[in-house]
């Protein structure tokens, strides 16, 4: 989905855009929360949840196996 903002100065020297309501709901974003904005060599920004906000289930995956299933461990590891 696209969306078109118009940039807003605040202090002279402070650039705001807003964040789509729905994508913002999506994340469950709460006044604080941290995100990351990262710029791409295309010029771009990649707007995402840091790790200290994203829930704890997006940050790790719990892999049981022994010895015996490695197979079945490397092909947990790659669908995750």
């Amino acid at each position: 989905m696209r969306y078109r903002r118009r940039v807003q100065v605040v202090g002279g020297s402070t650039y705001i855009v807003s964040l789509p309501k729905e994508w913002a709901k999506s994340l469950n974003l709460q006044h604080g929360t941290e995100l990351v904005l990262e710029v791409m060599p295309d010029s771009t920004l990649k707007v995402y949840l840091s790790d200290e906000a994203r829930p704890e289930a997006l940050l790790e995956e719990e892999l049981k196996f022994d010895k015996s299933s490695v197979e079945l461990f490397f092909i947990k590891l790659i669908a995750s």
